[in-house]
């Protein structure tokens, strides 16, 4: 039955999801941990703890393998006005992925656990496209009104595999310290297009291309870095204490690569001082990604004998504002003449603002063998909008709001195996956000695009439903 259980779990786990942009909470690791929304830094019970607090790996009793997979992700986005008035922008997206594999080691006659994970750190997936015509006055040289055709399309996949050996030992009773090594391999593909056409409306109901305006953005990045973790559990009958910090990642320039495209097109018949088109190019150049120093502290107290509180806060330390990609690939000559005078237009930037998040969870046995569990989490988003021009900088991403999740299940234990079933909801809302485009207003000196103001509210929602199997191997 076990065996035939390991199949089912495989065969179910699959390989996209469907989250944010600028968010460190979004995900969580592992089914239990997900339903504690992550409160589980003071004393980690699976082989999520390699994440959470590797302090903490030393205090496991068996040798174990463990599987996590969300196997239902469904996630909404709406940004409204966020293409122009009455232009709502809006995603859907479907999807399953796994959390973390992992396998726990007991080693014999001292108190040393070492463990192996692969966990799915991140995935996030947003699709947004919009588009409008009209019939409108724009230039004033031809007679009557001119027939316009906006569109813009944007596309953001990111995904952050990690690969990591933990180590934990108890010294003593009540104290663990313990450390994990993790290789992350972080994929982004980022694609942004705008395009604006003009056309004279003639007598015989033809239309003539008058004017055509065109941007887009494409960045695609393969980067490497290695992240390092340090964990202490202090852990009584009744109160546990955890503190685990992590360490900024460093990145693994040889290995990582990335290609840069930017183009813009403007021509108006008949108007040459507007006319223009320039493009860079940037080819398998090396990349930078960085994530900030980070503390985690947690705590649990037995309330009775069947009910357990947890708690958790994270500080996250800033970011400074940075270049994504190394000039010097391969370049073309009009490529490395934009590159040289026009650094901003040629490259991709990113900067993160200092933040705080917060769980708090809750475990009451119901049974001999069942548990019930619920949790809470914020979510804050670090993107630093003060480091940024909004609409003139290149940057990886269109969402600023911040994130709150509730979650929730149960589990099964029996002696040699635990089962998690659970599921959690997201919330995000946030207004006076700055428009992705405005394809409702054009003007002619702003390339018959409008000018963008702060009138979108984004709306997203979440659901996803997770599954967890803990297999335990006798005690050695």
């Amino acid at each position: 039955m076990i065996r035939a259980c390991l199949y089912i779990i495989i065969l179910i786990l699959p390989i996209f999801g469907f989250t944010q942009e600028f968010n460190y909470w979004t995900s969580q690791v592992g089914a239990r941990s997900s339903m504690l929304a992550g409160a589980v830094t003071a004393a980690d019970r699976d082989n999520s703890a390699i994440y959470y607090n590797p302090g903490t790996l030393g205090f496991n009793q068996n040798s174990s393998l463990s599987l996590s997979s969300d196997s239902y992700y469904i996630g909404w986005n709406t940004i409204e006005n966020g293409a122009g008035r009455d232009l709502h922008p809006k995603s859907m997206e479907m999807n399953m992925f796994p959390q973390i594999i992992a396998y726990n080691q007991k080693v014999p006659k001292i108190p040393v656990t070492i463990t192996l994970a692969a966990i799915n750190r991140n995935s996030s997936l947003i699709n947004l496209d919009s588009r409008n015509e009209m019939s409108q006055n724009l230039i004033d040289e031809l007679p009557g009104d001119e027939y316009y055709v906006g569109t813009f399309s944007y596309y953001n996949r990111m995904r952050d595999n990690w690969i990591g050996l933990g180590y934990g030992k108890r010294l003593g009773e009540y104290f663990g310290i313990g450390a994990s090594v993790f290789f992350s391999i972080k994929n982004m593909e980022y694609r942004y297009q705008q395009s604006a056409d003009v056309y004279k409306n003639n007598d015989t109901s033809s239309f003539n291309l008058v004017a055509t305006s065109l941007s887009g953005d494409y960045f695609n990045m393969k980067n490497v870095g290695v992240i390092f973790m340090l964990g202490f559990s202090y852990q009584k009958e009744k109160f546990k204490i955890g503190l685990n910090f992590n360490m900024p990642r460093i990145n693994v320039r040889f290995v990582g690569r990335s290609d840069l495209r930017r183009s813009i097109m403007f021509v108006e018949q008949g108007s040459d001082s507007l006319s223009m088109k320039y493009s860079v190019w940037q080819q398998d150049v090396k990349s930078t990604f960085k994530t900030p120093f980070s503390v985690d502290l947690g705590m649990e107290f037995n309330i009775s004998k069947s009910t357990i509180l947890f708690t958790k806060i994270s500080w996250f330390a800033s970011v400074a504002r940075y270049a994504m990609i190394n000039t010097g690939g391969d370049q073309s000559p009009m490529s490395t003449t934009l590159t040289n005078y026009y650094p901003e237009f040629s490259n991709i930037y990113l900067a993160n603002r200092s933040v705080v998040n917060a769980a708090i969870a809750m475990e009451k046995k119901v049974s001999e063998k069942i548990s019930v569990l619920a949790g809470f989490r914020t979510d804050f988003n670090y993107f630093d909008r003060s480091a940024f021009d909004m609409y003139n900088d290149f940057y990886p991403g269109i969402s600023y709001w911040d994130i709150y999740h509730f979650s929730g299940g149960i589990v099964w234990r029996q002696d040699k195996f635990d089962l998690s079933l659970g599921g959690s909801y997201a919330i995000g809302r946030d207004s006076s956000l700055p428009q992705i485009v405005n394809l409702t207003d054009p003007v002619r000196e702003n390339y018959y695009f409008g000018l963008p103001d702060n009138s979108a509210k984004a709306r997203y929602n979440q659901v996803s439903v997770f599954f967890g199997f803990t297999y335990y191997f006798p005690r050695i």
